[in-house]
């Protein structure tokens, strides 16, 4: 492509995407660094796969309504250029109509071959006929109802199931919104004061968190945030409220060795090192399976300047740990509590993940315990929302390793993220941060 046209790039990258089983974030950040795209075309194409995604389940459900072909008989990228169209017409409605017709239709002759611009044409010509603000008559039916949310039929009923119908059309109307933009200062390098004051003066406004002072929310004009002069000197990050929490529940103390696990891509491991502070005697190991993620993670914690964080690519599944005073295991999940963010989750889940996950979890929390000094702590932490992954893993872990026990955290975090077992518990349409779990275990 000499031109890099954003409907075009959009198609593909979620192709790709879908060919390479990917992350859609790990691919779209792929193709920007290839394309070197920037500015506002990089935001468009960032928007149009994102939000593609996110309302998949929707466009789908309209799309159904007007083909006279099964959508699952479409080529692949035949039916991700007609939800980005449908997208654009429906939800995004940004451009006018002819204009968003006329160009998808092209770009299907150009993209994928001339004989579907017909078919292309018909089919967009019937979705502007729509009214999107308009429920189906069937939302009693099950399926229906999760289309319209955009959630996997699975696990639309199992939140339903577990949680009640309040509780799932609530959750999926929060995730279905953008997810909001969040910075952690360092304590070490910049005031709050500062911060505020600085970015202000860039066009970025933050709004503080009510528990804390050192999460901010983004308020406007986010997209000069990473390339702003605070951020590549390392004064602030990107990090979840809630997932920031998790860091505050271990309690990184002066003078500590900590070990870090499933760490990758390093933002709670850098909070770890900036709650200890600069003393020299401050030592941090972290591991991650993924040596891809661990490079990122070590570039990273480059622009932050730390040089007690040690960085290996292991197996923490069977790997022999050295002891710590404390320890972090974020372990890998289904990601459920974090779909707003990352919206292709959904449909990449499947319902046996989690009962997957929960195994290698279980595998990866009891070899690390054995790390833990006596009278050490550890936090076991999942961004899912599923219990399988949680409470079970934990209740089985102390089943069998009795010289461990559950600590009190209310003086950690705030009172309604716990829950009544003592553990961390955020719900994300009531907190407004990620869907986390964690609890803090201490060694006899």
């Amino acid at each position: 492509m000499n031109k890099i046209d954003s409907r075009e790039a959009a198609l593909e990258i979620l192709d790709q995407a879908r060919e390479q089983n990917r992350r859609l974030s790990e691919v779209r950040d792929s193709y920007f660094k290839q394309y070197s795209l920037s500015g506002p075309n990089r935001n468009r194409v960032t928007s149009l796969t994102q939000e593609v995604t996110r309302w998949q389940g929707r466009l789908d459900f309209w799309l159904n309504g007007i083909s006279k072909r099964p959508l699952k008989s479409l080529q692949p990228r035949l039916l991700i250029l007609l939800r980005l169209a449908a997208l654009e017409l429906l939800i995004d409605r940004t451009n006018p109509e002819y204009a968003i017709v006329n160009s998808w239709v092209e770009l299907s002759g150009k993209r994928i071959g001339a004989h579907v611009k017909g078919l292309v044409n018909a089919i967009l010509r019937k979705l502007t006929l729509l009214d999107p603000t308009k429920e189906p008559a069937e939302m009693h039916d099950s399926a229906v109802q999760a289309a319209w949310y955009s959630c996997p039929e699975w696990l639309w009923m199992r939140w339903v199931k577990r949680h009640g119908k309040e509780f799932a059309n609530n959750l999926c109307q929060y995730q279905n919104q953008l997810a909001a933009l969040t910075i952690r200062r360092d304590i070490n390098k910049i005031s709050a004061e500062d911060l505020v004051r600085t970015l202000k003066s860039a066009g970025v406004n933050l709004e503080l968190y009510s528990d804390t002072d050192i999460f901010f929310r983004v308020v406007n004009s986010g997209s000069v945030l990473r390339t702003h002069d605070l951020f590549r000197d390392g004064s602030y990050s990107f990090q979840d409220r809630g997932a920031g929490a998790v860091v505050e529940i271990l309690a990184p103390q002066p003078n500590e060795i900590i070990l870090d696990v499933c760490a990758a891509p390093g933002t709670k491991t850098v909070y770890i090192a900036e709650l200890m502070g600069r003393d020299s005697t401050n030592q941090i190991f972290a591991y991650d399976i993924d040596p891809a993620r661990v490079s990122k993670a070590i570039d990273d914690n480059n622009r932050h300047g730390w040089d007690n964080i040690t960085w290996t690519v292991t197996d923490t599944t069977v790997a022999d740990l050295p002891e710590a005073d404390a320890v972090l295991v974020d372990v890998p999940c289904t990601g459920t509590g974090v779909i707003g963010r990352r919206p292709d989750i959904r449909w990449r889940r499947q319902p046996a993940d989690i009962r997957e996950m929960a195994q290698l979890q279980f595998r990866i929390l009891k070899n690390v315990s054995r790390a833990v000094k006596t009278g050490g702590r550890l936090v076991y932490s999942t961004c899912s929302m599923e219990p399988e992954e949680n409470w079970n893993v934990v209740e089985a872990f102390l089943k069998f390793n009795p010289r461990f026990s559950i600590e009190n955290i209310d003086q950690l975090i705030p009172d309604k993220w716990i829950n009544p077992d003592h553990c961390m518990e955020t719900f994300p349409p009531r907190d407004r941060v990620d869907g986390i779990f964690a609890v803090r275990l201490k060694s006899e």
